[in-house]
């Protein structure tokens, strides 16, 4: 049984300490110029992509932090160490408080849809059916 919890929208982002000290990227092609952070993908030996609509997609080529834990990427964003492209359950509060910006403001991200799984072979113990509730309601309501 899949369940629909949300849409997640992504945003490229940075700090203004950061934008003060190198500026504000524009436009896609421009990214490179910037200091920038990278998830990294261990099954592909690759950084994940800033997707874009249009089936547009850019990869950092330098970037200045790598990991592979959007949460330290996000810290790493949140420190001014580069710009990033981030889930908005992340960055939507800091974008409200002013401590993100958002770049390329012309430039949107394909919409990803979060699910809820759970098989279903024959009867479900009342206490799988109660967790997958329990996360259905607290998941259901994160702002994307």
């Amino acid at each position: 049984m899949a369940r629909e919890l949300a849409k997640v929208n992504f945003y490229s982002v940075g700090t203004p300490e950061l934008i003060d000290k190198v500026g504000m990227p524009k436009k896609i092609i421009d990214l490179d110029k910037y200091p920038l952070t990278a998830l990294f993908d261990h099954k592909t030996g690759r950084y994940w992509p800033w997707t874009f609509t249009e089936s547009r997609s850019f990869t950092p080529s330098k970037p200045r932090f790598i990991t592979d834990d959007l949460e330290a990427e996000f810290q790493a964003i949140l420190a001014g160490v580069g710009f990033g492209h981030m889930p908005g359950f992340l960055v939507l509060p800091w974008l409200r408080s002013g401590k993100l910006i958002q770049i390329l403001h012309e430039e949107t991200s394909p919409v990803w849809r979060l699910y809820l799984y759970r098989p279903q072979r024959g009867p479900t113990p009342l206490r799988i059916r109660a967790l997958f509730d329990y996360l259905v309601e607290v998941l259901g309501h994160i702002e994307t």
